[in-house]
Protein backbone atom coordinates (compact mmCIF):
# COMPACT_ATOMS: atom_id res chain seq x y z
CA UNK A 1 0.00 0.00 0.00
CA UNK A 2 3.15 2.31 0.23
CA UNK A 3 3.28 2.26 -3.60
CA UNK A 4 -0.24 3.65 -3.88
CA UNK A 5 0.03 7.65 -4.43
CA UNK A 6 -1.76 9.95 -2.05
CA UNK A 7 -4.08 12.71 -3.83
CA UNK A 8 -5.65 15.45 -1.85
CA UNK A 9 -9.29 15.51 -1.95
CA UNK A 10 -11.89 17.95 -0.16
CA UNK A 11 -15.40 16.85 -2.19
CA UNK A 12 -17.09 14.12 -3.08
CA UNK A 13 -16.88 13.91 -6.94
CA UNK A 14 -12.92 14.32 -6.05
CA UNK A 15 -12.64 11.88 -3.93
CA UNK A 16 -14.19 9.17 -6.12
CA UNK A 17 -12.47 9.78 -9.29
CA UNK A 18 -8.96 9.46 -7.17
CA UNK A 19 -10.75 6.43 -5.61
CA UNK A 20 -11.46 4.79 -8.92
CA UNK A 21 -8.04 5.32 -10.56
CA UNK A 22 -6.71 3.43 -7.72
CA UNK A 23 -4.83 6.50 -5.81
CA UNK A 24 -5.55 6.89 -1.67
CA UNK A 25 -7.09 9.96 -0.72
CA UNK A 26 -6.14 12.92 2.01
CA UNK A 27 -9.08 14.74 2.65
CA UNK A 28 -8.67 17.80 3.52
CA UNK A 29 -11.88 19.75 3.79
CA UNK A 30 -15.87 18.63 3.53
CA UNK A 31 -18.45 16.60 5.22
CA UNK A 32 -19.55 14.20 3.06
CA UNK A 33 -20.17 10.09 2.11
CA UNK A 34 -18.83 7.50 0.32
CA UNK A 35 -20.31 4.79 -1.35
CA UNK A 36 -17.72 2.34 -2.83
CA UNK A 37 -16.65 -1.11 -4.30
CA UNK A 38 -13.65 -3.45 -4.07
CA UNK A 39 -12.07 -0.55 -1.92
CA UNK A 40 -8.43 -1.26 -0.34
CA UNK A 41 -7.15 2.06 -1.02
CA UNK A 42 -5.81 4.22 1.81
CA UNK A 43 -8.17 7.10 3.03
CA UNK A 44 -6.34 9.76 4.84
CA UNK A 45 -8.49 12.69 6.95
CA UNK A 46 -6.94 15.90 7.87
CA UNK A 47 -8.32 18.50 10.06
CA UNK A 48 -11.93 18.44 10.56
CA UNK A 49 -13.09 16.54 7.64
CA UNK A 50 -15.93 14.16 8.69
CA UNK A 51 -16.44 11.66 5.53
CA UNK A 52 -18.66 8.29 6.07
CA UNK A 53 -17.20 5.31 4.39
CA UNK A 54 -19.64 2.48 2.96
CA UNK A 55 -18.36 -0.43 0.66
CA UNK A 56 -19.95 -3.55 -1.19
CA UNK A 57 -18.14 -6.67 -2.58
CA UNK A 58 -14.05 -7.43 -0.79
CA UNK A 59 -12.82 -4.72 0.66
CA UNK A 60 -9.92 -3.58 3.21
CA UNK A 61 -10.50 0.61 3.87
CA UNK A 62 -8.21 2.04 5.79
CA UNK A 63 -8.88 5.59 7.48
CA UNK A 64 -6.43 8.09 9.73
CA UNK A 65 -7.37 10.72 11.43
CA UNK A 66 -5.15 13.54 13.25
CA UNK A 67 -6.68 15.78 15.18
CA UNK A 68 -10.72 15.64 16.66
CA UNK A 69 -12.74 13.15 14.82
CA UNK A 70 -15.57 10.49 14.49
CA UNK A 71 -14.74 8.35 11.24
CA UNK A 72 -16.98 5.58 10.32
CA UNK A 73 -16.85 2.91 7.90
CA UNK A 74 -19.69 0.33 7.08
CA UNK A 75 -19.17 -3.14 5.15
CA UNK A 76 -20.74 -5.44 3.05
CA UNK A 77 -19.00 -8.52 2.18
CA UNK A 78 -15.65 -10.07 3.14
CA UNK A 79 -13.42 -7.06 4.63
CA UNK A 80 -10.29 -5.84 6.96
CA UNK A 81 -11.71 -2.31 7.66
CA UNK A 82 -8.91 -0.40 9.36
CA UNK A 83 -8.75 2.92 11.27
CA UNK A 84 -6.23 5.22 13.26
CA UNK A 85 -6.66 8.40 14.87
CA UNK A 86 -4.89 10.61 16.45
CA UNK A 87 -6.41 12.93 19.03
CA UNK A 88 -10.15 12.83 20.41
CA UNK A 89 -11.83 10.70 18.45
CA UNK A 90 -15.22 8.20 18.12
CA UNK A 91 -14.34 6.14 15.40
CA UNK A 92 -16.57 3.54 14.48
CA UNK A 93 -16.42 -0.03 11.67
CA UNK A 94 -19.67 -1.68 10.90
CA UNK A 95 -19.40 -5.12 9.25
CA UNK A 96 -21.39 -7.49 7.90
CA UNK A 97 -19.71 -10.37 6.43
CA UNK A 98 -16.37 -12.25 6.86
CA UNK A 99 -14.39 -9.32 8.45
CA UNK A 100 -11.35 -8.44 10.47
CA UNK A 101 -12.33 -5.06 11.59
CA UNK A 102 -9.43 -3.36 13.36
CA UNK A 103 -9.03 0.40 15.78
CA UNK A 104 -6.27 1.83 16.76
CA UNK A 105 -6.77 5.55 18.91
CA UNK A 106 -3.83 7.73 20.17
CA UNK A 107 -5.47 9.95 22.90
CA UNK A 108 -9.01 10.43 24.65
CA UNK A 109 -11.53 7.76 22.53
CA UNK A 110 -13.82 5.81 22.30
CA UNK A 111 -13.84 3.20 19.40
CA UNK A 112 -16.68 1.21 18.76
CA UNK A 113 -17.11 -2.24 16.60
CA UNK A 114 -19.91 -4.14 15.81
CA UNK A 115 -19.72 -7.13 13.63
CA UNK A 116 -22.45 -9.80 12.22
CA UNK A 117 -20.39 -12.56 10.42
CA UNK A 118 -17.56 -14.80 11.19
CA UNK A 119 -15.30 -11.76 12.23
CA UNK A 120 -12.26 -11.55 14.58
CA UNK A 121 -12.37 -7.53 15.69
CA UNK A 122 -9.77 -6.13 17.33
CA UNK A 123 -9.37 -2.90 19.30
CA UNK A 124 -5.93 -1.02 20.49
CA UNK A 125 -6.05 1.80 22.66
CA UNK A 126 -3.50 4.36 24.25
CA UNK A 127 -5.20 6.92 26.52
CA UNK A 128 -7.84 7.24 27.98
CA UNK A 129 -10.74 5.11 26.50
CA UNK A 130 -13.74 3.23 26.43
CA UNK A 131 -13.72 0.60 23.63
CA UNK A 132 -16.73 -1.08 22.85
CA UNK A 133 -17.25 -3.85 20.64
CA UNK A 134 -20.79 -6.27 19.54
CA UNK A 135 -20.58 -9.51 17.96
CA UNK A 136 -23.45 -10.96 16.22
CA UNK A 137 -22.05 -14.89 14.79
CA UNK A 138 -18.97 -16.57 14.90
CA UNK A 139 -15.86 -14.14 16.31
CA UNK A 140 -12.88 -13.50 18.27
CA UNK A 141 -13.01 -10.37 19.47
CA UNK A 142 -9.97 -9.11 21.84
CA UNK A 143 -9.21 -5.28 23.48
CA UNK A 144 -5.62 -3.71 24.63
CA UNK A 145 -5.26 -0.69 26.21
CA UNK A 146 -2.74 1.70 27.22
CA UNK A 147 -3.89 3.53 30.00
CA UNK A 148 -7.34 4.65 31.87
CA UNK A 149 -9.74 2.67 29.88
CA UNK A 150 -13.22 1.05 30.33
CA UNK A 151 -13.24 -2.00 27.68
CA UNK A 152 -16.56 -3.33 27.28
CA UNK A 153 -17.45 -6.52 24.92
CA UNK A 154 -20.90 -8.49 24.66
CA UNK A 155 -19.78 -11.28 22.33
CA UNK A 156 -23.32 -13.80 21.02
CA UNK A 157 -20.61 -16.63 21.14
CA UNK A 158 -18.55 -16.31 24.20
CA UNK A 159 -19.74 -13.40 26.34
CA UNK A 160 -16.58 -13.20 28.21
CA UNK A 161 -13.29 -13.39 25.89
CA UNK A 162 -10.29 -12.18 26.34
CA UNK A 163 -9.38 -8.70 27.82
CA UNK A 164 -5.54 -7.45 27.79
CA UNK A 165 -4.17 -4.50 29.58
CA UNK A 166 -1.35 -2.61 28.91
CA UNK A 167 0.25 0.46 30.35
CA UNK A 168 0.39 -0.46 33.70
CA UNK A 169 3.90 -2.07 35.78
CA UNK A 170 2.74 -5.42 34.45
CA UNK A 171 1.20 -6.41 32.07
CA UNK A 172 -2.66 -8.07 32.72
CA UNK A 173 -4.99 -10.76 31.17
CA UNK A 174 -8.31 -11.22 32.04
CA UNK A 175 -10.12 -14.29 30.92
CA UNK A 176 -13.65 -15.63 31.78
CA UNK A 177 -13.07 -16.92 34.90
CA UNK A 178 -9.35 -16.17 35.39
CA UNK A 179 -6.67 -12.80 35.94
CA UNK A 180 -3.03 -12.85 35.22
CA UNK A 181 -1.02 -9.97 36.26
CA UNK A 182 2.39 -10.52 35.07
CA UNK A 183 3.57 -13.91 36.79
CA UNK A 184 0.61 -14.39 38.50
CA UNK A 185 -2.18 -15.88 37.37
CA UNK A 186 -5.55 -16.93 39.61
CA UNK A 187 -9.09 -17.39 39.33
CA UNK A 188 -11.25 -14.28 39.95
CA UNK A 189 -12.39 -14.75 43.29
CA UNK A 190 -9.07 -16.23 44.27
CA UNK A 191 -8.06 -12.22 43.39
CA UNK A 192 -10.67 -10.25 45.10
CA UNK A 193 -10.76 -12.55 48.10
CA UNK A 194 -6.43 -11.88 48.94
CA UNK A 195 -5.42 -10.13 51.58
CA UNK A 196 -3.01 -7.31 52.08
CA UNK A 197 -0.72 -9.88 53.47
CA UNK A 198 -0.72 -12.27 50.35
CA UNK A 199 -0.74 -9.53 47.67
CA UNK A 200 2.49 -7.98 49.27
CA UNK A 201 3.90 -11.72 49.66
CA UNK A 202 3.42 -11.62 45.77
CA UNK A 203 5.74 -8.77 45.62
CA UNK A 204 7.53 -7.46 48.11
CA UNK A 205 8.19 -3.67 46.85
CA UNK A 206 5.52 -2.94 44.54
CA UNK A 207 2.67 -5.42 44.54
CA UNK A 208 0.33 -4.06 47.41
CA UNK A 209 0.63 -0.07 46.12
CA UNK A 210 -0.48 -1.51 42.57
CA UNK A 211 -2.84 -3.81 43.87
CA UNK A 212 -4.54 -0.66 46.05
CA UNK A 213 -4.38 1.70 43.48
CA UNK A 214 -6.31 -0.77 40.50
CA UNK A 215 -7.95 -3.42 42.34
CA UNK A 216 -11.46 -2.00 42.04
CA UNK A 217 -10.81 -0.13 38.74
CA UNK A 218 -10.11 -4.33 37.94
CA UNK A 219 -13.05 -5.50 39.14
CA UNK A 220 -15.42 -2.35 37.23
CA UNK A 221 -13.63 -4.27 33.51
CA UNK A 222 -14.39 -7.64 35.30
CA UNK A 223 -18.37 -6.82 35.92
CA UNK A 224 -18.82 -4.67 32.73
CA UNK A 225 -17.82 -7.93 31.11
CA UNK A 226 -19.91 -10.26 32.50
CA UNK A 227 -17.13 -11.45 34.77
CA UNK A 228 -18.70 -11.53 38.07
CA UNK A 229 -16.86 -14.24 39.92
CA UNK A 230 -15.92 -13.34 43.80
CA UNK A 231 -17.21 -9.95 43.09
CA UNK A 232 -19.33 -9.96 46.16
CA UNK A 233 -16.44 -11.04 48.40
CA UNK A 234 -16.48 -8.86 51.57
CA UNK A 235 -14.05 -10.63 54.03
CA UNK A 236 -10.60 -11.96 52.60
CA UNK A 237 -9.67 -16.07 51.96
CA UNK A 238 -7.56 -17.48 54.56
CA UNK A 239 -3.50 -17.66 53.81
Amino acid sequence: MSDIQIIEVSTKAEAEKAIQAGHGIRIIAGTFALSLVNVSVPIIIQGDACPSIVTWGTSAPHIETWGTSAPSIETWGTSAPSIVTRGTSAPSIVTRGASAPHIVTWGTSSPYIETWGTSAPHIVTRGTSAPHIVTRGTSAPSIETWGTSAPSINNSDNPVPLIYLNGFRWRITISAERMAIGCQEHYLDRWWAFSDRQIAAMDSQYALEFWRANKAHLQAICAATGRNAGLDVAAPANA
